[in-house]
């Protein structure tokens, strides 16, 4: 497909900054299929996660009230219309880079995947996210702070500026994760006696592990954002299922 309308998001969240700094490179250097745009503007100023209520819980009301809220209601209608929406994050959990859907991974999804040279996809819940408003044609990007290779600006430009002629892949060469629900707060792994230090984003849990964490013995499962510090708490991680494994 030729895309001719790519709605390009940065600063979801305020304090991360590698789409911020696309949408400035773009807003400064104009390309006619990609429309950049700064999500929370106020966030960005003043580097913080959100100002009232977390942007990717803000969708989907039906009378918005905070300010997050009322900025999605805004965003709605441009983020449906878009043929392709392309968004941005940065974590501070190492070894998490991933695209995340918040649908079952469409041909399209693989493709973005293959695209930006991302071996993982992790699903989301759709309810409160921006996401969820375009399932089908939105597409996140999460990078780890400390991945090299995906916080190297020039070289997302390179890919956001070729992003116009990627094709649906018919080949699903990426591994799938779903978020269980499950999240584990570092005050229960203390009482567990599990280290963080023994713990690795996306690698598989132990069958001491599950058992400790009460997951089923026959399961895949393993953390996701591990060692995240946006939330202002004793963050422990989330639990995921792989669902597909290449």
């Amino acid at each position: 497909m030729h895309y001719k309308n790519i709605l390009l998001l940065g600063g979801t969240h305020g304090d991360e900054r590698t789409g911020v700094d696309l949408v400035n490179y773009f807003l400064r250097h104009p390309v006619p299929y990609i429309q950049p745009f700064i999500v929370n503007s106020k966030a960005v100023k003043r580097n913080v996660r959100f100002v009232e209520t977390d942007m990717n819980r803000s969708a989907g009301k039906i009378i918005p009230v905070s300010y997050e809220e009322v900025l999605v209601k805004q965003l709605e209608p441009r983020i449906k219309k878009s043929e392709l929406v392309i968004e941005f994050h940065n974590t501070t959990a190492s070894n998490n880079t991933c695209g995340i859907v918040t649908t079952k991974p469409k041909h399209l999804h693989y493709s973005l995947a293959n695209h930006f040279n991302l071996s993982r996809i992790l699903i989301m819940p759709a309810q409160g996210s921006l996401s969820g408003i375009n399932s089908q044609k939105f597409f996140s990007l999460e990078i780890s702070n400390d991945d090299i290779k995906f916080t190297n600006i020039e070289n997302l430009i390179s890919k956001l500026k070729a992003i116009r002629n990627v094709k649906s892949s018919l080949f699903k060469d990426a591994s799938v994760y779903k978020f269980t629900g499950k999240t584990f707060e570092k005050s229960i792994l203390k009482r567990l006696k599990i280290s963080l230090s023994d713990i690795k984003n996306f690698r598989l849990f132990t069958k001491e592990q599950k058992v400790l964490l009460q997951l089923p013995i026959d399961g895949r499962f393993c953390p996701i954002f591990a060692g995240e510090k946006a939330y202002g708490k004793e963050f422990g991680f989330h639990v995921a299922e792989i669902i597909q494994q290449v």
